[in-house]
């Protein structure tokens, strides 16, 4: 991979369905070379799929990131076997080390650790770290239709799919789906990303930070950390304890333990954990369980 494969990657990864001949402008190449390049990265396992992502609090859920200790490498495998079965399950990293980030969907702030505790009750060689509530932006107000939920349920297995496919499965006009689409992203309902394989990501470490801020340094501390480190893929708020998620990249490990070094030493930073992922999971059933609910609601009051 080159600077450029990176570039493709950053802005795929804010929105899984730029078209190609924007990337391609951005990045000075034709539309059929960025074309071959995206083609390439997924036969090498760098992009492991694009993905329509719902915004969860919209489908009434709140976000939980477990953080995991397992007692070794074949507890973190039998442990995965269980976790994948559970319905919460959204999304798994494993590390290079015996620990996992388990992100779970959670309903009503009486239910959070009951979801953990769940999670836990049938591995006994693992154990609870630290759990964060996970804090996302809620959408504006919107009345969803059963064309909205729809063309959900159509871009869930081929986010790329263009306005004039859906439009024949659906039975409208393309001009309709774009409507739709486009109220949807704009109301912040839906975004469209990739899963990305940090491991096939070649010459770059990708790592994650979970940070946890002093009292009352959660705002200050999410700007700083921010406008500091520009190596950054997201960094996202966390809800409760206050902190981040980040995740970053970066050429060698002496760079990662200089970031790391750098968090540790804010005045706003309580506690930093770092994450070398080994594997991506991500687990689409859960929410597809919930699309296919809210749908039918819909289509009962329509």
């Amino acid at each position: 991979m080159d600077g450029i494969d990176f570039k493709i990657l950053k802005m795929l990864w804010e929105n899984g369905r730029e078209p190609y001949y924007k990337i391609a402008r951005e990045v000075g190449l034709t539309g059929n070379a960025v074309r071959k390049r995206i083609q390439s990265m997924i036969e090498e396992g760098v992009i492991e799929k694009f993905d329509i992502i719902l915004n969860l609090p919209f489908l009434g859920y709140d976000v939980i990131v477990a953080v995991l200790q397992h007692k070794s490498g074949k507890a973190k495998d039998a442990a995965f076997g269980i976790f994948a079965k559970n319905e919460n399950v959204v999304y798994i990293a494993d590390t290079v080390e015996n620990k996992s980030a388990v992100v779970l969907l959670s309903r009503g702030e009486a239910g959070h650790m009951k979801c953990v505790e769940s999670l836990l009750e049938k591995v006994k060689s693992t154990k609870l770290l630290s759990a964060f509530i996970y804090k996302q932006k809620a959408p504006m107000p919107m009345r969803m239709t059963d064309i909205d939920w729809g063309i959900i349920m159509s871009l869930k297995g081929k986010p790329r799919k263009s306005p004039q496919e859906v439009a024949r499965e659906l039975y409208v006009s393309s001009k309709t789906v774009r409507r739709h689409l486009e109220e949807m992203i704009k109301k912040g309902v839906i975004h469209f990303g990739i899963l990305v394989q940090p491991t096939k990501v070649k010459n770059v470490i990708t790592y994650y930070v979970l940070l946890e801020f002093k009292e009352g340094s959660g705002a200050s501390g999410i700007s700083k950390v921010s406008a500091q480190f520009g190596n950054t893929w997201f960094v996202h708020e966390i809800l409760s304890p206050p902190g981040a998620i980040m995740q970053l990249y970066r050429s060698t490990l002496k760079e990662v333990d200089d970031d790391m070094r750098s968090l540790r030493e804010m005045d706003e930073v309580k506690s930093a954990i770092l994450f070398i992922p080994s594997k991506l999971h991500a687990f689409s059933g859960p929410v597809s369980k919930k699309i296919s609910e809210n749908l039918r609601k819909t289509m009962q009051i329509s």
